[in-house]
C-alpha cells in the first residue's frame, strides 16, 4: 500500500467539502449514525478521513462499505448493507450520492436516496424529465425535526453516508447538472 505512507506522511491528503464535516457533527450530536460505501476499499476510506484536509473524521463514522458488499448499480448491494446495519428496514437507511444509477439501486432496495450535485460531476440523466430524487449541492440543505428524528446529508469522496428517510428534508431540492458524492448514507 504505497498510498498509505503517502497519507501517514501528510503527502496525501483527502479532500473533503467543509458542509461534511458541519454534517457529520450535526448527525453525531443527533445520534445518527453515518456510514460510508463507496468504491475504494474499505482500508483507502478510513485513510482518506483519518488523514484529511479537515482532520480525522474517522470518529464521525460508523461503519464503511466496499464493493465486496456488491456493485453500486444493483440493489441487492444496498439490500447487504442494510442487513448488516442491522435496520430493521431498508427504508430507515438514505443514500447520498451523486450518481443517478446509484440512488436508482438504493430506492430499488427500499432506501430513500438523495443526490448531491457538485462542481464538475457528470449531469444527470434526461435534463427534459424531472429527477425523481430530491437533488441537494450542499449538506447545509437538509434539516430534521429535532434529535431524535436527526438531521441527515451526504458525502464521501466527500464521503458516503446513513440516515433515515423522515430525516431528510431538503430544504431546497431541485434538478441540476453534475454531482460529486460517491455514495452516502446516514440512519
Amino acid at each position: 500500500l504505497i498510498w498509505k505512507g503517502g497519507f501517514e506522511r501528510a503527502e496525501i491528503v483527502g479532500e473533503v467539502y467543509e458542509d461534511v464535516v458541519r454534517a457529520l457533527r450535526r448527525w453525531e450530536q443527533d445520534g445518527v449514525r453515518v456510514a460510508i460505501y463507496s468504491s475504494g476499499s474499505v482500508a483507502a476510506q478510513k485513510l482518506l478521513f483519518a488523514h484529511s484536509n479537515r482532520g480525522d473524521l474517522t470518529p464521525h463514522i460508523s461503519a464503511n462499505f466496499d464493493t465486496t458488499s456488491g456493485h453500486k448499480r444493483e440493489p441487492k448491494s444496498y439490500e447487504t448493507i442494510s442487513a448488516q446495519l442491522g435496520v430493521d428496514s431498508a427504508s430507515s437507511v438514505c443514500f447520498f450520492t451523486d450518481i443517478y444509477e446509484e440512488a436508482a439501486a438504493a430506492a430499488a432496495a427500499g432506501m430513500s436516496a438523495c443526490i448531491l450535485v457538485r462542481p464538475g460531476n457528470a449531469p444527470l440523466p434526461s435534463p427534459d424529465s424531472p429527477c425523481p430524487f430530491p437533488v441537494i449541492r450542499s449538506f447545509d440543505e437538509l434539516s430534521g425535526k429535532d434529535a431524535r428524528e436527526p438531521r441527515v446529508a451526504p458525502g464521501q469522496e466527500a464521503a458516503g453516508h446513513v440516515a433515515t428517510k423522515e430525516d431528510v428534508e431538503p430544504a431546497a431540492a431541485g434538478n441540476g447538472p453534475g454531482a460529486e458524492e460517491d455514495g452516502a448514507e446516514a440512519e
